[in-house]
């Protein structure tokens, strides 16, 4: 395949910087090796990287509004699904994801208040959700601002709460390993000179990074998606 640019690409995209004439990439290692013009795509590429990156990182295509219609549920309720997503600024050379990779936190509340994430499953939502155009949508919320502002504010105190589970799941999976690793060092060093005390001394300071980095750990709203129900019928 041959990547170029477009005027909808975004700037500064590795390989496709505005007024370069693109390149050439394939999936096949053998092809790439074969070929020196040929740029492999692997999930290392920094193409790649910087486009799952963007994705992760960037606000577009964070928010939507959707209608449902259901037999079960009445029309002109209001329902918001908030995905909540860890957030911890550790430096790279602690490689965090080990114990603690990016997770997700899904809350899914109806204007009453009521807690609807375990009835109602991320798919099967949206296998019932439809399309609403922008003009209805900004409408849509207009009307609803303080209904939603109070769903956000209490999705994020019952999001909140289940963070020390989190937390706590990742600091024993970090101590497993590395108090294993430890204490494996440390028998070591008993009848082996060669296994120096400098060793022991800088996994025990990773410990103690990555527990401090893990407690640090915080949840920040990923994507909002706004439901309002309509009638069956309509």
């Amino acid at each position: 395949m041959h990547l170029q640019p477009s005027q909808h690409m975004l700037d500064g995209l590795p390989g496709l910087v505005k007024g370069e004439e693109g390149f050439t990439a394939t999936y096949s290692r053998a092809q790439a090796l074969a070929r020196d013009d040929v740029q492999r795509l692997s999930w290392e590429h920094p193409l790649l990287r910087e486009m799952m990156g963007r994705v992760l990182d960037g606000t577009m295509g964070n928010s939507a509004l959707a209608l449902l219609r259901h037999d079960a549920i009445p029309g002109g309720r209001l329902m918001a699904e908030l995905v909540f997503r860890t957030h911890c600024p550790a430096p790279k050379k602690l490689h965090l994801n080990r114990f603690l990779p990016p997770t997700a936190v899904r809350l899914l509340l109806d204007e009453s208040g009521a807690n609807l994430t375990s009835k109602i499953s991320f798919t099967g939502l949206g296998k019932n959700l439809q399309k609403v155009n922008k003009s209805l949508a900004r409408d849509l919320i207009k009307s609803r601002h303080d209904q939603l502002r109070e769903l956000l504010t209490q999705g994020e105190g019952e999001a909140e709460r289940q963070l020390p589970s989190i937390v706590e799941n990742a600091e024993a999976r970090m101590r497993v390993q590395l108090d294993a690793e430890i204490a494996r060092l440390t028998a070591l060093a008993e009848h082996n000179p060669a296994v120096r005390s400098a060793e022991i001394d800088a996994l025990k300071s990773e410990r103690q990074a990555l527990s401090e980095a893990i407690e640090n750990t915080r949840l920040r709203l990923d994507s909002v998606r706004v439901i309002i129900t309509v009638d069956a019928d309509r």
